[in-house]
């Protein structure tokens, strides 16, 4: 009887043992996924050729020439979330006071794609001017990096203003805030806060 017993019991014994092998090898893949993910996030986005973001002035800005930078751009750093921005001081090229200008417009990658954060990087009072005329006087402004990829003033005045920008200015990402590929057509193709599996 306890033979008999033992005999039904070992195909559910075996049984378990083949769920729990199969379960083992689908963990060995999911690792195997897991480490491949970080191991593209972090030659993608800690030191990949994306890390330094281009800007480029646009019309509604003449750029100074000088400002102790060799270019104008943005610098990300995933593992500490934080974003750097540098770019060189302007005067104004625009026709009147105007809220929420671009003045930065970013460089597209070689195949044609860009980034951009899905909602806007802030940072407070980088900008700091002085106007012109009867508009004289100095004032702070602020920039942003849009979700349209390009940078812009929360404020520009009449042409010939003069703007200062704080050299190498750091903002956090929060974890809702991630960055965003698009492709040359503007459809996202890659996001840096994407799940492994």
């Amino acid at each position: 009887a306890q033979v008999a017993a033992n005999s039904e019991q070992i195909p559910l014994v075996q049984g378990m043992v083949d769920g729990a092998n199969a379960n083992i090898t689908k963990l060995q893949g999911q690792l195997s996924s897991f480490n491949n993910y970080y191991q593209q996030r972090c030659a993608t986005f800690f030191g990949g050729s994306f890390e330094q973001i281009a800007f480029t002035p646009n019309a509604n800005i003449n750029q100074n020439t000088t400002g102790g930078t060799a270019g104008n751009w943005v610098k990300v750093n995933l593992f500490s979330r934080t974003v750097w921005l540098m770019v060189h001081p302007f005067k104004s090229a625009h026709d009147g006071v105007d809220a929420q200008v671009e003045i930065y417009t970013q460089v597209k990658q070689s195949d044609g794609s860009w980034w951009a954060p899905n909602y806007l990087i802030f940072f407070p009072g980088a900008v700091h001017g002085h106007g012109v005329g009867s508009a004289g006087g100095e004032f702070v402004r602020d920039l942003t990096w849009q979700p349209d990829g390009n940078i812009v003033t929360s404020s520009l005045g009449d042409p010939g203003e003069e703007n200062d920008v704080l050299a190498c200015l750091s903002a956090p990402m929060p974890a809702n805030i991630e960055l965003v590929h698009y492709d040359s057509t503007g459809t996202p193709i890659e996001y840096t806060n994407q799940l492994p599996f």
